[in-house]
């Protein structure tokens, strides 16, 4: 048998694992506290590196829990930039298996540096727009730039975005901030700094 048939039977039988232990998977949803994101590594551990974030309200597929982690499957794009299909561990304290409540800030804030009170007058200040289209626009073109899950330079980071990434708008909010959805993953919904976008 030559190699390249080898290599192409090893990827169909990993793809069937896959996708038998998705099947037999469950359903929970991410839900914090604060409304923020969570991390996800490549191992039950969390001084290792984070794989990316979850936003608040995101639904995953559990294939089995280990202590205070949970296995899951995960679909989508690394901190790395690179595409991953396959496990990746979460803390089970940010689980729920039914679908959490929209998040509304509390007047105590988040502990994210900015107080609760500065950041529902931005919610509040929030206007739904007909979605539409922009690229961000670094300061440095090696640069990047930072969507949040708050209108807020202090709160969680959800992903960073280099030059000339296209996402969608999807509210206003005050002079400053957009609500902006990633039209590739559709788990990242944030906030993004008007003065880092172009039309």
């Amino acid at each position: 048998m030559n190699r390249k048939k080898l290599v192409t039977m090893v990827a169909l039988a990993l793809a069937l694992v896959l996708l038998a232990a998705s099947a037999m998977a469950e359903t929970y949803y991410v839900k914090t506290n604060n409304g923020g994101s969570v991390s996800i590594r490549y191992q039950p551990d969390s001084s290792l590196a984070k794989m990316a974030y979850l936003g608040y309200g995101t639904a995953v597929n559990v294939l089995y829990f280990q202590g205070s982690w949970a296995c899951i499957t995960y679909d989508g794009q690394t901190l790395d930039g690179e595409s991953h299909y396959g496990d990746a561990w979460i803390p089970s304290k940010y689980l729920v298996s039914e679908k959490p409540a929209p998040y509304t800030p509390s007047s105590g804030g988040s502990g994210s540096g900015s107080s609760g009170g500065g950041l529902n007058a931005l919610f509040n200040m929030g206007k739904q727009v007909t979605p539409y289209t922009v690229k961000v626009r670094p300061t440095r073109n090696s640069g990047v730039v930072n969507v949040r899950w708050a209108p807020s330079k202090q709160c969680t980071l959800l992903r960073a975005y280099p030059a000339d990434t296209e996402l969608t708008v999807i509210a206003e909010l005050g002079t400053d901030w957009f609500q902006v959805m990633d039209p590739n993953d559709n788990t990242i919904v944030g906030f993004l700094n008007k003065a880092y976008i172009v039309k």
